[in-house]
C-alpha cells in the first residue's frame, strides 16, 4: 500500500466499519460492512499492468469477507444506478486473473449511470494516460457524501 492506509483499517474481523482486505496483488481496501462497501481503494498502475485481456464481467461476490459480514451479490443495483468499479477493469488487463478479481463486489459501489460511464470513465482513461511514459500512477478512491438512503441490497447511496 504505496500511499500508506488512510483510515487506520484493520486485518481484525471485529473492525467492522474499516476491514482491511490486502490479500490481493491487484489492489487494497478498506471496506465498512455498515454501508456494505468500501471506504477506499489503493492500487498502482504501469503499464506492466496493461494487456490485451479484454473486459470479462466476471462478477463475484467477496470471498475474503469474514463471517458475519453482509456479502453483496452481483446483481444489478436498479434504474438510475450502475455497479462502478472503484479500481477499474481497465486497469488490469494483463492477463484474465487479474481482470476478474476487479469485478469483486468489495470493490463496487452503486455510481449513478451518468457518473459512471461519464465523468468518471473520463478520469480512470486520464489516469492511464499518465502512465504512458512509463511512469506508476499511485491512486486511491473511494465513496462519499452518503444520503443515509439505502438500495435493496442495502448498500448506502
Amino acid at each position: 500500500m504505496a500511499l500508506g492506509n488512510p483510515d487506520g483499517a484493520s486485518t481484525n474481523p471485529a473492525s467492522r466499519t474499516k476491514f482491511l482486505i490486502t490479500q490481493r496483488a491487484q489492489y487494497a481496501i478498506s471496506y465498512n460492512d455498515d454501508t456494505p462497501q468500501p471506504n477506499w481503494v489503493s492500487w498502482s498502475y504501469s503499464l506492466a499492468d496493461d494487456g490485451t485481456q479484454a473486459r470479462t464481467d466476471a462478477w463475484a461476490t467477496e470471498e475474503l469477507l469474514p463471517s458475519g459480514y453482509l456479502k453483496i451479490g452481483t446483481a444489478t443495483f436498479g434504474t438510475g444506478w450502475g455497479r462502478g468499479h472503484l479500481c477499474p477493469s481497465a486497469d488490469r488487463t494483463k492477463d484474465l486473473t487479474n481482470n476478474q478479481v476487479t469485478f469483486r463486489m468489495s470493490n463496487i459501489i452503486p455510481q449513478a449511470a451518468q457518473n459512471n460511464q461519464g465523468l468518471w470513465a473520463n478520469f480512470e482513461d486520464y489516469c492511464r494516460t499518465l502512465a504512458a511514459d512509463g511512469d506508476e500512477v499511485l491512486i486511491i478512491c473511494g465513496p462519499a457524501q452518503f444520503t443515509g438512503a439505502r438500495l435493496n441490497n442495502q448498500m448506502g447511496i
